[in-house]
């Protein structure tokens, strides 16, 4: 609403209104004026084509999610146990515990005791409790989980200048100047780049901060010629993963398609990265499509990928990256069970506090994200609301 409330004469209201008509062609979106009020305001309305700024720089009550009211510990309660019940099925974990408010962990082992033991029983799996003081009594998780928000992860590939217009995936290469602004600006507004190994204790909500992932996929050695110098600059560090079986060589996984072979990094620039304060993961031994493959090959994809990759490295293979995004149940029990720490997805979407560390969700960065998109991605619930599925914590 715009104020013109000492404004008496029509005439001058039906100027101000004829100017401002004016200028409203001009406006790409939907604007309607409904004229003066009674009080002398000029009233308007503006489609919304974006988020409000309160939506931008806020996020909701870590308590009450923004709602205004939090569960009691009784419904908290009921809560974990459909969780617990639904869990067990679909990830089949060995075991279970829950890290809640010490008034919910009351009720958990004295009135709710019984329901607990004969859910324990009928799943088969051991139910540990842990009260944490200080938690919200709605709150599950590790110490302050709730309270850390969302955690970004950034997802780059290649760092060069964009082939010809009509190459496929030619939206996979940020240029070399584009990337560096990116981090430059992040590093102005306060923002850490830090690679998985450093940024897991922001995931589990053991520390807090502004702080992103940084994630290169496949290995490319422009990543190591333009990408480096940069973070090293700037003191941000990041994790690249690799395909085993392709060091050295060059995105042979993508000749059908088209792409132009692009050379990646062989052991000596592998371990030049490292050297310089950045780390590596696994991205399986030869990019594999895994859901294409019977359980046994998949296996060997994520678990020999680690191995060799240590072997070969001697280096701690802590990470990996599923290739193609795809990835199914069982893929993510392969890669706890292989010893990963955690395994990063393309689905769209910020780390949220329910993700589960072998599942989680990245932010893309393209050849056309400018620095206000990047900005956008990273601070509002852009990259959240699209696409992204229902990424479910496994025990």
């Amino acid at each position: 609403m715009a104020d013109f409330i000492d404004m008496q004469q029509s005439d001058h209201q039906q100027a101000v209104l004829d100017e401002l008509k004016k200028h409203l062609l001009r406006d790409r979106v939907k604007t309607m004026v409904s004229g003066f009020s009674e009080l002398g305001l000029l009233e308007l309305t503006r489609k919304r084509t974006r988020e409000s700024l309160m939506h931008l720089m806020c996020d909701a009550c870590p308590a009450c999610k923004g709602s205004g009211v939090v569960k009691t510990p009784r419904t908290v309660v009921y809560d974990i146990l459909r969780e617990i019940l639904r869990e067990a099925r679909q990830f089949n974990p060995r075991q279970f515990r829950v890290i809640a408010s010490p008034q919910v962990i009351d009720l958990l082992s004295e009135e709710e005791g019984a329901h607990l033991a004969s859910l324990g029983e009928f799943i088969g799996k051991p139910i540990q409790l842990q009260a944490e003081v200080g938690m919200m009594p709605d709150a599950l998780g590790g110490p302050a989980l709730r309270a850390r928000g969302v955690i970004p992860i950034l997802t780059y590939h290649q760092i060069a200048e964009a082939p010809p217009k009509g190459t496929p995936l030619r939206s996979l290469c940020v240029a070399p100047r584009r990337f560096a602004a990116h981090m430059r600006w992040l590093k102005r507004l306060g923002w850490q780049g830090l690679n998985m190994t450093q940024l897991l204790p922001y995931l589990h909500g053991q520390q807090s901060g502004r702080v992103f992932g940084i994630t290169f996929d496949d290995g490319y050695l422009n990543n190591l010629q333009h990408a480096l110098p940069v973070l090293k600059a700037l003191g941000f560090s990041a994790t690249c993963y690799l395909v085993h079986d392709a060091l050295g060589q060059t995105n042979q996984w993508d000749r059908e398609l088209g792409i132009a072979q692009v050379p990646l990094m062989n052991e000596a620039q592998v371990q030049e990265w490292v050297s310089s304060g950045m780390e590596v993961g696994s991205h399986t031994l030869s990019h594999a499509h895994l859901a294409q493959l019977s359980a046994d090959q998949a296996w060997s994809e994520i678990d020999q990928s680690k191995h060799q990759l240590e072997e070969r490295l001697g280096l701690p293979i802590q990470h990996f990256c599923y290739p193609y995004g795809e990835w199914q149940a069982e893929h993510v029990q392969m890669a706890q069970r292989a010893g990963y720490l955690s395994a990063t997805t393309t689905v769209r979407g910020r780390v949220a506090p329910q993700d589960s560390p072998w599942c989680l969700p990245r932010v893309p960065v393209h050849r056309s994200t400018h620095l206000i998109q990047l900005i956008w991605k990273l601070m509002s619930r852009h990259e959240d609301q699209r696409g992204r599925h229902a990424l479910m914590a496994s025990a």
